[in-house]
């Protein structure tokens, strides 16, 4: 009986920390949208964080991903798309993504450089730890954000 009980302890907590660090389903359709659209797709995400509609940090990671992966990326919709990332990013009043904006704002277009600084300015400064990128994590499983 005391098995039994401690069998369905351990399943309980495994089931209660599964589901801890689940997505939800906002921040999940906002991931399908950035890792699997253009532009278009990464401006309506970025909105949608802006809005604080799917704004886990798991979603926030990987649009601070998509930001520092396409600051090569040219045009308007890219460039419009990338401003909203930065200004999507500060609105999470998360500190963590103020170095990948301060890096943001001094690669992209004009447009971009000036959004990423105000939105950079807007967190204040870098506390706690950095997001840096490494790889696209939600296409490539294996990969995760490196700590700075």
């Amino acid at each position: 009986m005391k098995t039994l009980f401690q069998l369905a302890l351990a399943t309980g907590l495994l089931t209660a920390a599964a589901a801890a660090n689940a997505v939800s389903p906002a921040a999940q359709n906002n991931i399908n949208l950035m890792t699997r659209g253009g532009p278009e797709s990464l401006s309506e995400a970025a909105h949608n964080i802006y809005d604080g509609v799917g704004a886990d940090q798991e979603a926030s990671d990987v649009l601070a991903e998509e930001l520092l992966q396409n600051l090569d990326k040219s045009g308007h919709d890219y460039s419009e798309a990338l401003s909203w990332s930065c200004k999507a990013l500060a609105n999470t009043r998360n500190k963590r993504y103020y170095s990948a904006l301060k890096q943001a704002a001094s690669a992209g277009d004009k447009k971009v450089r000036k959004y990423c600084n105000r939105a950079a300015d807007d967190l204040g400064s870098a506390e706690g730890e950095q997001y840096a990128v490494v790889c696209v994590s939600p296409v490539r499983p294996w990969c995760s954000p490196r700590r700075g």
